[in-house]
């Protein structure tokens, strides 16, 4: 059944709301809420090299948050920058800036950091917020946590860098002092994970939960200190994974009562690891899923356990992938749902699906091979080509290719969850893998922005 089909003339409010309706202990969820709505999406600074997705290019008018990623911590216990070319040293021409207007030489900035402060001046409402970490940079973040002085250390670099605006740069008029003043309105931590390494050889340590609790108090105490003499309020915020391990890795109750909010990375839920097709971002689980023994597996049940760990839900945003899973040599049967798969080298992004290969029409359904379902229990769409080898390349019959990805229904889906169940917002990663109209941006924000 094709989704676009089976969704005329239904209200997406009521099926999100009946299933709702089902899940014990969420009846009191919506207490507290009230607060400001966060709809929110990173922006990497590599973007522009990738996709040549610029700043210009983010829909601003329909997010209120942008979370810039990304700093790290340096070997030495500082707040560092990752590219300082993209960030603030290159010149972009007249087709690439928020204004029309080519950066001149002679300007204090250039790079990404200028065009954000333009995008600021048109939208003065709008929240950008640095973003430090993430699965790669993540290497330092128990060296910096470990005790009093190198956390006090690390957060005054950071509030050094990012607030007070000091490049400490000696190629920018007067070495950059207050040069980003202004730019940023809090800082973000992605710190993947305390306690562990998950692959990506971040240092970690038996301490790093409670560390990481201490790291964000000195965080808090900073911004505030900054904030009362800047006459205004830093927001603090993490990214935060997905499932029951997060309550292994984190203090959530702690860090609820210090933190603005939580960004929940409720994706990846599945991937490369797996070895059979399902689903990034499940909203519900099911039990035809290899994983259904765990409750925690998917994006309702996530939110479930933050709520039961002590986490308010007007302190938690929701996450969505604006890309999904390949999976490769897929047999036809259940249109290669939970069959077994080898999963392909890229991850196709909705940008891809809609705007470059043209797999999937805007208007709903798929072609080039491709079949477009959608999964009511889990609240996903899916893709399968039977005869495909791999996205743009036929292959030998009763084997295909399984595509999990978002559509602006599904996105719309999440936003339904934000207002259900009281929580503070919705974000996604990120934003050059939207479509080039932005359909995935324009769906987070139906029914919670203004």
């Amino acid at each position: 059944m094709r989704w676009n089909r089976a969704l005329k003339g239904v209200s997406t409010a009521a099926l999100v709301g009946a299933q709702l309706a089902l899940i014990p202990g969420l009846a009191t969820a919506t207490e507290g809420s009230g607060v400001d709505r966060v709809v929110g999406a990173y922006f990497g600074n590599w973007d522009i090299y990738d996709r040549g997705y610029f700043v210009k290019d983010i829909p601003a008018a329909k997010l209120n948050t942008i979370f810039y990623a990304f700093a790290a911590p340096t070997r030495d216990g500082t707040c560092g920058l990752l590219d300082a070319q993209a960030d603030y040293k290159l010149r972009f021409e007249a087709s690439k800036t928020v204004s029309g207007v080519a950066d001149s030489p002679s300007d204090p900035i250039g790079g990404n950091f200028n065009q954000l402060v333009q995008l600021k001046a048109l939208h003065p409402n709008l929240k950008v917020v640095i973003s430090i970490g993430g699965w790669s940079k993540s290497t330092y973040f128990s060296d910096v946590a470990a005790a009093d002085a190198t956390r006090k250390r690390f957060v005054a670099s950071c509030v050094d860098l990012f607030i007070k605006g000091n490049l400490n740069d000696p190629s920018v008029p007067d070495d950059g002092r207050g040069a980003i003043k202004g730019l940023f309105d809090g800082i973000d931590i992605d710190w993947e994970y305390p306690s562990v390494d998950p692959g990506n050889g971040a240092h970690h340590g038996a301490g790093d939960a409670a560390n990481a609790t201490a790291l964000f108090e000195e965080l808090r105490a900073q911004l505030d200190a900054e904030g009362a003499a800047d006459n205004k309020h830093y927001l603090l915020t993490a990214a935060v994974l997905a499932g029951s391990d997060a309550g292994t890795f984190f203090e959530l109750a702690k860090l609820a009562g210090i933190l603005d909010y939580m960004n929940v990375m409720t994706y990846d839920f599945h991937g490369s690891w797996d070895g059979y097709a399902a689903f990034n971002s499940p909203l519900f689980g099911e039990p035809a899923d290899p994983t259904s023994a765990n409750p925690t597996g998917n994006t309702i049940g996530t939110i479930v356990y933050y709520l039961q760990q002590g986490v308010p839900a007007n302190r938690m945003n929701v996450g969505v992938p604006f890309y999904g899973n390949e999976y490769d040599d897929v047999a036809a049967t259940n249109h290669g749902l939970y069959q077994p798969a080898k999963p392909a080298a890229t991850q196709p992004d909705y940008h891809s699906l809609i705007d470059v290969t043209g797999i999937v029409k805007p208007e709903g359904g798929a072609q080039k091979g491709f079949e477009q379902f959608w999964s009511w229990s889990t609240g996903e769409p899916y893709l399968y080509g039977p005869d495909m080898a791999s996205i743009g390349k036929p292959g030998a019959a009763g084997r295909g290719v399984f595509v999990s990805y978002e559509n602006p229904f599904s996105i719309f889906e999440r936003a339904m969850l934000v207002r259900f169940l009281g929580l503070r917002g919705i974000f996604a990663w990120e934003l050059s893998c939207d479509s080039n109209d932005a359909a995935l941006t324009t769906a987070m924000g139906s029914g919670l922005l203004p």
